[in-house]
């Protein structure tokens, strides 16, 4: 089982660091390691428990035997913990069926994943028409990608970024300036992409390396260049990348039912496949939580 960059230490101690209201929960595993999650702290000394930031996956750094998993879950739902979420990356399916077991409720949703042929031009081949289009559309265009490392290439995707929630109105997923600067000090496992026409940003994207996958994380275009194809060069971009650094696969994330998103996914051949959102409500809190909304609404 590939371990997840999301449940190490470096991870969670950025998220940490960028969102005050979370502490770092560190959950002992077999074969003396550890995997690290979040905890909010909530009243009376309870808290909730998220081992799976943004929305994406944990994993402990090894694969667990069944009876192992249950010893390591046991701890989490004790009498402090509200809730507990825990999500599995789309090649975890036997992690995946050992929590079933451990008694969460399930939910299976859909990534698009990008298998990796030997080259890039051997990738290239098996784009649809559109992206292989598009893409040559780009590269013909003034416009240049190259890699963000500093606080103001973080401020050129911030502006694209705030821009864009403007624009649509907030998302799910929307975070804090702060977020993206811990990420970026991440070298080796984060990258900023940036999209530039005559030295203006007009396009960025994130992307993070996640076991052997390349996950294409956030992004946000100018509207005004979209005729450019931005977004077609930093996936392309985004693509390359993952081929220099030995990676097998790109993640493309989910769509959350967004047809058009979808399209632009399968436009590059990348594929629907499941992975898994875990999620348990201590019964005693639940049961709490119930009477005291009925007894409000007695009165």
């Amino acid at each position: 089982m590939e371990a997840t960059l999301f449940s190490s230490n470096r991870f969670v101690s950025a998220v940490v660091r960028a969102l005050p209201r979370v502490e770092p929960v560190a959950i002992p595993v077999p074969s003396d390691d550890e995997m690290f999650g979040l905890q909010q702290p909530a009243r009376f000394g309870r808290r909730h428990i998220s081992l799976s930031a943004f929305g994406l996956w944990a994993a402990p750094p090894h694969a667990p035997a069944r009876r192992d998993l249950a010893c390591l879950v046991s701890p989490l739902k004790s009498l402090p913990t509200i809730s507990l979420g825990w999500n599995v990356r789309h090649d975890q399916a036997e992690l995946a069926a050992g929590l079933a077991d451990c008694g969460f409720s399930a939910a299976t949703l859909s990534t698009h994943i990008l298998r990796l042929s030997r080259s890039f031009d051997a990738d290239f081949a098996n784009f649809g028409a559109t992206a292989r289009n598009l893409v040559r559309r780009a590269e013909r265009s003034p416009l240049e990608v190259r890699r963000g490392h500093s606080e103001s290439d973080v401020s050129l995707f911030v502006s694209l970024y705030e821009r864009a929630i403007e624009r649509k109105g907030p998302w799910s997923g929307v975070y804090p300036r702060s977020v993206f600067d811990e990420l970026i000090a991440l070298e080796g496992d984060v990258y900023l992409l940036v999209a530039e026409l005559a030295g203006r940003a007009v396009g960025a994207a994130w992307f993070i390396v996640d076991g052997a996958s390349l996950l294409y994380w956030q992004s946000a275009i100018s509207r005004e260049h979209k005729a450019l194809n931005p977004s077609y060069a930093l996936v392309s971009e985004g693509i390359r990348l993952a081929h220099a650094l030995g990676l097998t696969s790109v993640n493309l994330g989910s769509s959350l039912g967004a047809r058009s998103v979808e399209q632009f996914k399968e436009h590059w051949g990348a594929v629907k496949a499941p992975y898994w959102s875990f999620h348990w409500e201590n019964p005693l809190w639940k049961a709490a939580a119930l009477a005291k909304r009925s007894l409000g609404l007695a009165r």
